[in-house]
C-alpha cells in the first residue's frame, strides 16, 4: 500500500537580477541593523567576561557589514532597488 505518491515536483526558477539585488539590499540593512545592536551592547556591558564576547560580536557584524557593501558596489547595486 502506497501512501504517497511519487511526484514530480516544478524546480523553482531561479530568482532574477533584480530579486537578487533586492535581496541583497534587505541583506544589508539587517547587517547594518545587526551591527548597531552590537555597537550599544558593548557599550552597555559591564562584565569583563562578557566584553570578549561583544568585542567579537561587533567585529563579526562590521566585516558582515562591510562585505555586503562592496559585494553591492561591485554589483552597480544602489539602495533605490
Amino acid at each position: 500500500m502506497t501512501f504517497f505518491r511519487s511526484r514530480r515536483r516544478r524546480q523553482p526558477s531561479p530568482p532574477s537580477e533584480e530579486e537578487r539585488e533586492e535581496e541583497l539590499v534587505i541583506q544589508i540593512d539587517k547587517a547594518r541593523k545587526e551591527w548597531d545592536v552590537a555597537q550599544i551592547q558593548l557599550a552597555q556591558m559591564s562584565d569583563p567576561e562578557l566584553i570578549d564576547y561583544a568585542v567579537y560580536r561587533l567585529k563579526a557584524a562590521e566585516k558582515r557589514y562591510m562585505y555586503l557593501l562592496k559585494k553591492a558596489e561591485q554589483k552597480g547595486v544602489s539602495r533605490s532597488v
